[in-house]
């Protein structure tokens, strides 16, 4: 298990070397992607331009000219390159919209909607027989435009649940918007309602209202200083302040993020103006753009400085996930872990087809199932009090190894592939299948059926003698319940006294089965057998064929009974085939020999196949001894 779980870190370090060198060689070539640290909006297209305010959950109603929508996007925040790289939104509005959901019943609904750790909800209400506020294309635009910032869309049909629209005053065309209330993880659920005008860009508009009231507004560097000041708590919080020049409300990115982050980051928006701006620029470090500030019980910097690090929902979840974990972000990660490590036991256990796939489905549900027991305990132990202080020594820890560029470019690769997960699911397959290769290259876990060419066979007649045990174990058990006692009687007891009657079957002493790896083993090749003359001349070729690496004899043991073929599989001996010899001087190929002494009787399979002496017990040699004469005498 531990040698798997290696085996997979070696599986991620690999896969982030060759992403970094596709990373460098892409940069190299400047494909479709300019290789600097900052780079000006202004030299975008006005399309590429949207889609960035659209990232970053800017409304730009109004705002035709290009140096117009650059200077929105100059003033919500820092910009460099990796902007320009990132993937462009599809801005075809085909009506094909599959990542909406559609509710089946207001229990499905209000499961969704409370569920406030993974995003907001924003669903459109159908009233009973009328039509929906938006229509279809609508709901396609503003979905998207949504979805980029994190929160989720869904409808529901009222006539699935009359009452229930009639109780919540939704018998009108309305949307709804779900938000936790405060700043607890846990808290209670807020639903805003919006049945005004209908069009998108009002719809948006009231969106961001409703979530700016999320982002606490600094106006001074007073109110600054008190918002970044170390809790007095016991539990350490992030704090996120971005500074912008926005005439309007914060950016709708960071409200959609203290929905998810809730309790764990703090947001707020510091307006950059005429008037503070001398003053932000001495104490605070900001001189040109606009830049996040994140504020951490250790240290304080600036987000955007290391690659990966832009303003996008996607970008900044991970970033803030890493820095900040949760107790289900680490249990997902360990699932993961444990996954990998089955899928990567089915490429490594030894057998057949048959046999590799019962043992990959039993395994890997003993995995998970393990895994989730195990996890209990420690749920039930960070609930207590005295382990607040460990819990914070963790996050420390954590900020610690997330907060360097290592795992900046972690972050950063895994963002690049991870919109296609099929690349990774084909990469540890072909990842698997070498490690196999290079097990059976290396045998560092031999086993002899697995290259057997009736492997399939073999584990039809396992699964048979499996299957028949079972079954067998199973109507005994049957029966014992229905009369045990009877059963004990004329079952155990008869057992029990021809056991006793017969010493053979309970004095019989354990056989040693170590004596294996002894035995002498080597090639077989035309070189002399290892004799007592010393002046025997040994060609080259021959040392170079029997290599001692090949096997534990240098030479064939002398005065050894050599046939022509095994005894067991009554095939010939070819050249440079594995033989060993017992201590009868017997000769046998090696994998024949090994499989006579697993089969059977361990009594008589421990013996040699010709003449039946004990395979485990040295034979004394008797020297022939002249007759003598009586002369002699």
């Amino acid at each position: 298990m531990f040698a798997k779980a290696i085996l997979v870190l070696i599986y991620f370090l690999l896969v982030l070397l060759v992403a970094k060198v596709l990373d460098i060689s892409s940069s190299w070539l400047e494909l479709s992607c300019v290789a600097s640290p900052l780079f000006n909006p202004f030299a975008l297209s006005v399309r590429r331009l949207k889609t960035l305010l659209d990232e970053r959950g800017i409304s730009y109603v109004g705002v035709v000219d290009k140096s117009e929508l650059a200077q929105l996007v100059k003033e919500s925040g820092s910009f460099n390159s990796e902007d320009n790289c990132t993937e462009l939104v599809d801005g075809r509005e085909n009506e094909n919209d599959a990542e909406t959901t559609y509710f089946r019943s207001s229990s499905h609904l209000f499961e969704k909607i409370e569920d406030t750790k993974a995003s907001g909800w924003l669903v459109q209400i159908i009233p009973q027989y009328r039509a929906s506020l938006l229509s279809l294309k609508q709901w396609v635009k503003l979905s998207k435009k949504v979805r980029l910032l994190g929160i989720k869309t869904g409808v529901f049909d009222c006539s699935l649940d009359p009452r229930l629209c009639a109780k919540n005053g939704w018998d009108t065309k309305c949307l709804l918007l779900s938000s936790p209330v405060g700043q607890h993880a846990k808290g209670n659920v807020n639903i805003n309602v919006y049945n005004s005008k209908a069009s998108v860009e009002r719809t948006f508009s009231w969106l961001n209202n409703v979530l700016a009231t999320r982002v606490r507004k600094l106006k001074t560097h007073r109110e600054y200083l008190k918002f970044v000041k170390k809790d007095k708590n016991s539990y350490e919080t992030t704090k996120i302040v971005l500074f912008g020049r926005l005439s309007e409300d914060p950016p709708a990115l960071l409200s959609s993020l203290s929905i998810q982050f809730t309790g764990r980051v703090h947001f707020a928006y510091f307006k950059i103006t005429k008037e503070n701006a001398d003053e932000i620029r001495e104490k605070v470090g900001i001189h040109k753009v606009s830049r996040l500030l994140l504020v951490t019980p250790e240290r304080r910097f600036f987000y955007g400085t290391r690659k990966g690090e832009v303003l996008q929902y996607k970008a900044m979840e991970m970033f803030l996930t890493t820095l900040h974990p949760e107790v289900n972000d680490i249990f997902l990660l360990a699932m993961i872990l444990v996954n990998q490590i089955c899928v990567l036991e089915l490429f490594l256990t030894p057998g057949g087809i048959l046999r590799k796939l019962v043992k990959f489905f039993l395994f890997i549900a003993f995995a998970n199932t393990a895994l989730m027991i195990s996890w209990l305990p420690l749920i039930g132990m960070f609930r207590l009090n005295f382990t607040q202080p460990l819990l914070n020594i963790g996050m420390k820890m954590c900020r610690f190894i997330t907060d360097s560029n290592l795992v900046s470019v972690v972050r950063y690769h895994f963002l690049t592939y991870s919109r296609s997960p099929m690349w990774f699911v084909l990469n540890f397959c072909v990842y698997g299948f070498c490690v196999n290769q290079l097990r059976k290259r290396f045998k560092l876990l031999h086993n002899d059926d697995e290259d057997s060419p009736d492997w399939f066979y073999q584990d039809l007649e396992y699964f048979r003698r499996f299957f028949h045990s079972f079954r067998s174990t199973r109507s005994m058990s049957a029966n014992t319940r229905t009369n045990e006692d009877n059963l004990f009687i004329r079952t155990y007891e008869d057992i029990i006294i021809q056991r006793l009657a017969t010493p053979d079957l309970w004095l019989r002493p354990l056989l040693p089965t170590d004596f294996v790896k002894d035995l002498p083993v080597w090639k077989n090749c035309d070189c002399p057998s290892r004799t007592n003359d010393k002046y025997k001349k040994v060609h080259n070729k021959e040392k170079l064929i029997c290599d001692p690496n090949l096997c534990q004899c240098k030479y064939r043991p002398a005065k050894i009974l050599m046939t022509k073929e095994c005894s067991i599989c009554l095939d010939n001996y070819v050249k440079d085939c594995i033989m060993v010899s017992v201590p009868c001087r017997h000769v046998f190929h090696q994998n024949c020999l090994e499989k006579w002494f697993k089969s059977g009787n361990q009594c008589k399979n421990l013996n040699c196949p010709v003449c039946r002496w004990p395979a485990y017990k040295a034979k004394v040699e008797i020297l022939d001894i002249p007759e003598m004469s009586e002369m002699d005498i």
